[in-house]
């Protein structure tokens, strides 16, 4: 495993961005309160999260430090970072309740006579698949168990949403990812790399 000493010999492989995130990680490690992170999780850091701009990290860690006291996982990281770039980019994905109440209003104001209209396609492929005359023509009664149906159609598309972006992100920077992971695990150095890569094929 790569030891503090031999974690120089990394940094020489990391890209320009990567050593920015680095840098901006290093400082907020002693911004948290307790021990520092070490300079071998740093630098892991920096290369696990490589889809992510210097700018959205540090945006990030400062509304984390602003939110907790401890050290922040890469999944905190990744989620403070989706929330930031919803609301930079306009974005930011209406609740179950905001998406509910807009299904409501257009039951009412369009119901079967002319299309529904909603703020985010998710909403609007929900609604599709549940079937907008249905959902029109549902009883007070059963009200409740639409609404209920709808939370978890809802919830589960948002979630899909999420992972497929977060999937395409990890997928493009995959192979520069595994390189670089390689050798902070076995600590071998450039000439050596091509028959580690090739032991893993």
């Amino acid at each position: 495993m790569e030891t503090e000493k031999d974690t120089p010999r990394l940094l020489k492989e990391l890209s320009d961005d990567q050593l920015c995130r680095l840098a901006i990680l290093t400082m907020y490690g002693k911004i948290f309160p307790g021990k520092p992170p070490d300079r071998e999780k740093l630098v892991l850091y920096s290369v696990l999260l490589e889809p992510m701009t210097a700018q959205i990290l540090s945006a990030s860690m400062q509304k984390l430090v602003m939110s907790q006291s401890v050290w922040p996982s890469i999944a905190e990281i990744s989620t403070a970072a989706e929330n930031l770039r919803e609301t930079k980019e306009d974005c930011r994905t209406p609740t179950y309740e905001e998406a509910w109440h807009e299904v409501i209003r257009e039951m009412n104001d369009a119901f079967i006579y002319r299309e529904p209209r909603f703020s985010t396609p998710t909403i609007r492929r929900v609604v599709q698949d549940m079937g907008w005359r249905a959902l029109c023509e549902v009883t007070p009664e059963k009200l409740p168990t639409v609404r209920a149906q709808f939370r978890d159609f809802y919830t589960a598309a948002v979630e899909r949403e999420r992972d497929e972006r977060q999937n395409q992100a990890i997928l493009d920077s995959a192979e520069k990812t595994a390189t670089l992971l390689m050798r902070a695990n076995i600590g071998n150095s450039r000439d050596d790399l091509p028959k580690i890569e090739e032991q893993a094929r």
